[in-house]
């Protein structure tokens, strides 16, 4: 029971994490449509974090991402 257990904590705790990567992509993402709208250029800053992001969000395992 307790390995049961242990496994679903694990498995919540890991959907938690896509999640937060997940939003985190959209904001950054929002972030960079601002800026491109309103001053016509976009932070470097803003681009290296949307892909590293991004990349890192490919890296997870497609069949556990699935709800």
């Amino acid at each position: 029971m307790r390995k049961r257990l242990y496994i679903l904590k694990e498995y919540l705790k890991y959907k938690k994490h896509i999640a937060y990567v997940e939003n985190r992509v959209l904001e950054v993402r929002q972030s960079i449509c601002k800026q491109a709208i309103i001053y016509g250029v976009v932070n470097e800053t803003h681009r290296e974090l949307y892909l590293k992001y991004n990349d890192y969000l490919k890296t997870f395992d497609p069949d556990l991402l699935l709800d």
